[in-house]
């Protein structure tokens, strides 16, 4: 009798350890990223990686001047000319895995997605810069659509702590409503580097003036 509840001891101790162990790798495994989570502005963004995203600026008007506060801080900031509206952003790293997928849960618009994004190569540039790409696809977006997301980081040789990514987000309908989330950085490279995160601008096509010409030179 005394041999059994020795036994008894034994398997709910054994059980109490091997279930204060599973706590455990759940609570460290349902660690949230939580970069910018309490900055208000990024429920304005057009595109927040959630967890990752402090927003700077939203919903810019790309009529006026970019804000003094934003050039004072990262430099002289580059907009494409012929954007209407756009948003300037800080990413925290999403620390991609090359052996193995990342997940990044993703607001576009009011709709959030959740792609899976994979190592599939890396390229050697000029500078000494290493672009290695991640290809992600968004499945059930609905019946009639889908979306197709390509991140390339860029990583520097000679300045291991520097990089940049880009990302393009693209989504195609059967009904004609497709758009596109582009998100690349605006800095010259030397602001960029100096910056404690770089600056990204984030815009959708909807963002876009299409009808835009580039002013023809005067002679």
């Amino acid at each position: 009798m005394m041999e059994s509840k020795k036994i008894l001891w034994g398997l709910c101790l054994a059980a109490a350890v091997i279930a204060a162990s599973a706590f455990a790798v759940f609570y460290f495994w349902d660690e949230k990223p939580d970069f910018g989570q309490e900055n208000p502005e990024n429920q304005r963004l057009v595109c927040e990686i959630i967890g990752y995203t402090n927003a700077v600026g939203a919903r810019l008007n790309a009529g006026e001047p970019v804000p003094d506060y934003i050039t004072e801080k990262y430099g002289t900031i580059y907009i494409p000319p012929d954007l209407k509206t756009y948003d300037l952003v800080e990413f925290d790293d999403f620390g991609l895995k090359q052996d193995n997928t990342t997940s990044l849960l993703t607001r576009i618009y009011d709709d959030l997605y959740n792609p899976d994004y994979n190592f599939t190569g890396s390229h050697v540039m000029n500078d000494n810069l290493i672009m290695d790409t991640y290809s992600g696809i968004i499945r059930y977006v609905n019946d009639s659509e889908s979306a197709v997301a390509l991140l390339i980081e860029v990583r520097d040789v000679d300045n291991p702590e520097f990089s940049y990514f880009i990302l393009n987000v693209n989504f195609q309908s059967e009904f004609g409503d497709n758009f596109g989330i582009y998100i690349k950085p605006v800095q010259d490279a030397k602001s960029a580097m100096s910056s404690s995160k770089p600056l990204y601008i984030v815009y959708s096509s909807k963002d876009v003036d299409h009808d835009y010409r580039l002013p023809v030179p005067v002679e």
